[in-house]
């Protein structure tokens, strides 16, 4: 069995984790800064669920540019070496 393109593996997640976002509940955690670590920190029992933002095909479709344009510094960092 040979694994597919990158790029079709790519999409693919994509896809994926943009229908999830019809599937699962939308939720979050309260977080506070940890002085020790100096990161934020989700707050254990605070979970609560807020309003879903589902993302439609056009959105998940330019999330890959969107990457890619975002992360270039990397993208060229790999190329280069």
């Amino acid at each position: 069995m040979k694994l597919p393109h990158p790029i079709v593996l790519l999409l693919g997640a994509i896809g994926v984790a943009a229908v999830l976002t019809w599937v699962l509940p939308a939720g979050e955690y309260e977080r506070r800064d940890d002085a020790a670590s100096g990161r934020s920190v989700a707050v254990a029992g605070t979970y609560h669920r807020v309003e879903a933002a589902p993302v439609g095909p056009f959105a998940a479709v330019m999330a890959v540019p969107r990457g890619f344009a975002a992360g270039i510094d990397v993208v060229m960092v790999i190329l280069i070496f």
